[in-house]
């Protein structure tokens, strides 16, 4: 607890949690409400969203490796191909870039998770509810606030913690991608362990060092179970 470097894989950890279960949250539901609309051609839509999903973690995240690759990767490509830069861009290099990239990847691969659950939360609200709203003349936005969101609640708090328990503690994204560098500065707690217990074989220090992170979860089921048993008592 007195290494500085610790303090900043803990504050890494928090901000890749925090900013990517918020991120995939938003993503999720939007797609889940566009998709929930009748439309031609709905389940292809469906399957292509679902793709990211399916790949295993790892080949997404070797494939992303080479998209943000400095000289041979797809995205540096594209953009001097567009002419909107010159000089290739280090995404896993720089430090101000580095997270976010990260982050990005984390989203893409778990979004659908998000818009497969919110679109079954959709699916299960009773039409009828919708057409009495209609009819006591609420607009779109209200039969969202009024209808969507409180039909939602359950799923929404199911989903956000299966989310945040498996964002927090997984490792492979993180590991494949940048194993922490620039400079710690993409490093988190399961990495941090997985890299303590493999590389140097301190098994002691590494389980300690994961275990860190393990009260917050507690204090983030807990809160979230709070939420769910309160609206099931309403």
């Amino acid at each position: 607890m007195g290494d500085p470097v610790f303090h900043q894989i803990v504050a890494n950890t928090a901000v890749y949690t925090g900013v990517a279960v918020a991120v995939k949250f938003t993503l999720g539901l939007l797609a889940a409400l566009v998709l929930a609309q009748p439309r031609p051609l709905n389940a292809v839509y469906r399957t292509v969203l679902f793709v990211p999903w399916a790949i295993p973690t790892v080949i997404a995240a070797l494939t992303w490796r080479w998209v943000y690759d400095e000289f041979s990767g797809l995205l540096n490509n594209i953009l001097i191909a567009l002419g909107l830069t010159k000089n290739v861009v280090a995404w896993l290099a720089e430090p101000q870039l580095a997270m976010w990239c990260v982050v990005a990847v984390a989203v893409w691969t778990g979004t659908p998770f998000y818009t497969m659950s919110f679109l079954a939360g959709l699916q299960a609200i009773p039409r009828e509810l919708y057409e009495a709203a209609r009819l006591d003349g609420a607009s779109a936005f209200q039969e969202f606030r009024y209808v969507t969101l409180p039909g939602m609640h359950a799923i929404f708090v199911v989903t956000v913690m299966l989310s945040t328990v498996f964002t927090s503690t997984s490792l492979v994204i993180v590991n494949i991608l940048t194993n922490g560098a620039p400079a710690e500065r993409t490093d988190i707690l399961p990495n941090f362990s997985f890299n303590l217990a493999i590389a140097t074989g301190r098994l002691g220090i590494a389980s300690a060092a994961n275990v860190v992170f393990f009260p917050v979860l507690v204090l983030v089921i807990v809160a979230l179970s709070g939420r769910l048993l309160a609206a099931r008592a309403t």
